[in-house]
């Protein structure tokens, strides 16, 4: 397991080393996961995808914080919302992470993407 994740540590710094943009510039993370080109959108959705699983306990603390705010709040209605977004939250995460090194492309010319949004801007990561 050790292996595993140094192997998907070094993968994920190479491909960044490779792709990181001039200090005068700045990409997010969802411009780059959905980038033409190759190596940025390789390395884009591996890191939003690893963002993904590492993050998806903040849907415990946001779906009920956004629940408690409506008038007739319910707290397991939160709670249930906040256990749905993060499996989705990880379900989304494996599917960038399986789907990141995919050299096909879409009639239009741009790579398909599993996830058609990105879910940073909910817990504040991203202003999308």
């Amino acid at each position: 397991m050790r292996g595993l994740l140094l192997s998907l540590c070094v993968f994920s710094m190479a491909i960044g080393w490779q792709t990181t943009p001039s200090w005068a510039e700045t990409i997010s993370l969802c411009d780059a996961a959905s980038s033409d080109d190759y190596l940025t959108k390789t390395s884009g959705r591996f890191l939003r995808g690893s963002a993904n699983i590492g993050f998806c306990w903040l849907e415990m603390i946001h779906q009920p914080a956004l629940e408690s705010k409506k008038e007739d709040a319910n707290l397991f209605a939160g709670l249930a919302k906040g256990v749905g977004h993060s499996l989705l939250r990880v379900g989304k995460g494996i599917g960038d992470i399986v789907t990141c090194a995919s050299p096909f492309r879409d009639e239009d010319g741009t790579f398909p993407s599993f996830i058609r949004d990105c879910a940073f801007g909910s817990v504040g990561l991203e202003d999308h």
